[in-house]
């Protein structure tokens, strides 16, 4: 029995790991199977990431704007008694107030640049309207109300510049934990889109190393003989061995392999070479039956 094999090609067979050429490194990825799913992982991570930013830039719009109305409702709140109820020589904290009283302007002491706004005062005490503005200047926001309070205009001048600084608080606490929460999503779904996608991974590899083990097989085929059969001699040998041309019918085919005379298996059954070797042709016309063998002999 012989065994012929042809060599293994470069990257073919089992000893080739599928998805790993050679030259290739450990850390480069060869294989377009993994070359997907790293951007697969990646992909995913990006869209966890993208997502928890997005959750987290929400909260952080929806708090900072009620901070925001509520401050301006604290202002608005603290202008209106002040106007109501305030004297000016004992304002509010943050508030300046200013009374025209006869024509006269009278009110807290340093004012801001730029106030009182006279044209406001003749505007309210010709027209009685009260008037609230929210004005932008010396590097800071003012909440401004002139209003009328019995036969005087009074004007309450309300600096936001703490509530600035607040606001300016939040939004780095907003922005530390913006950035918190983006590192911790990336590496999150980096982790969960690795465990989410081993299991596919592992069945790419098992599907490449069976496809790569089934086209080696089928590449080199293994070449064994029947078992039990060996290469007759030529009929010229067996001639001059024995003679045994003339004692062979005239419908005798020379067969180049026949099934050596083995002893019968355990359990009455024929080995199978044997059985190979009764159903050649030659074999079989040399079977007579049974009934025309004992007239044979009796002739």
């Amino acid at each position: 029995m012989s065994v012929l094999r042809r060599p293994l090609r470069p990257g073919v067979g089992p000893a080739a790991e599928p998805g790993v050429k050679p030259g290739v490194g450990l850390g480069e990825v060869a294989d377009p199977e993994q070359r997907a799913l790293a951007r697969t992982r990646w992909s995913i991570s990006l869209r966890v990431a993208a997502v928890m930013t997005a959750v987290v830039v929400f909260i952080g719009a929806v708090v900072f704007g009620v901070l925001l109305l509520a401050q301006r409702g604290d202002a608005e709140r603290e202008v209106r008694w002040a106007v109501t109820h305030g004297e000016a020589g004992n304002p509010p904290g943050c508030v300046w107030l200013l009374v025209r009283h006869e024509g006269e302007i009278t009110g807290t002491p340093n004012p801001p640049p730029g106030f009182p706004r006279t044209t406001v005062l003749d505007q309210v005490a010709a027209d009685g309207q009260a008037v609230l503005e929210r004005l932008h200047r010396n590097n800071t926001d003012y909440t401004v109300l002139t209003q009328r309070r019995g036969s005087d205009v009074v004007q309450a001048v309300y600096d936001e510049r703490f509530q600035i600084a607040a606001r300016a608080s939040l939004l780095l606490a907003l922005a530390v934990a913006e950035l918190v929460a983006l590192v911790a999503a990336g590496i999150a779904g980096f982790v969960l889109a690795r465990r989410a996608i081993a299991p596919l991974g592992d069945v790419l590899r098992r599907q490449r190393r069976f496809i790569a083990d089934a086209s080696h097989e089928l590449r080199t085929p293994t070449r064994r003989g029947p078992a039990g059969v060996h290469h007759r001699r030529p009929d010229g040998a067996r001639r001059r061995g024995g003679g045994q041309r003339g004692r062979q019918g005239p419908d005798h085919r020379p067969d180049h392999h026949v099934a050596p005379r083995t002893r019968p298996a355990p359990g009455g059954r024929r080995p199978l070479g044997a059985a190979a070797g009764d159903l050649r042709p030659g074999r079989q016309r040399h079977r007579a039956h049974p009934a025309r063998r004992r007239d044979r002999d009796h002739r």
